[in-house]
């Protein structure tokens, strides 16, 4: 569960794999990933961490 000062939000996704740390801690403005899935067509996405604090990338599986 992530508590934040505007609200909360609970969210389990299915990940397929899982590459270089496994201990990673991330914010994302769920305004931001709506957005950026609504205009991705395709049924799954990867997104990319490159650290904490960091910028992330998300594209379309297949692309």
């Amino acid at each position: 569960m992530i508590l934040s000062e505007i609200g909360q939000i609970e969210e389990t996704q299915y990940i397929k794999l899982i590459a270089g740390d496994k201990v990673l801690c991330v914010t994302i403005d769920g305004n931001y990933l709506m957005e950026a899935l609504t205009v991705i067509l395709e049924d799954k996405v990867s997104l990319s961490f490159n650290g904490s604090m960091k910028p992330i990338l998300i594209v379309p599986v297949g692309k």
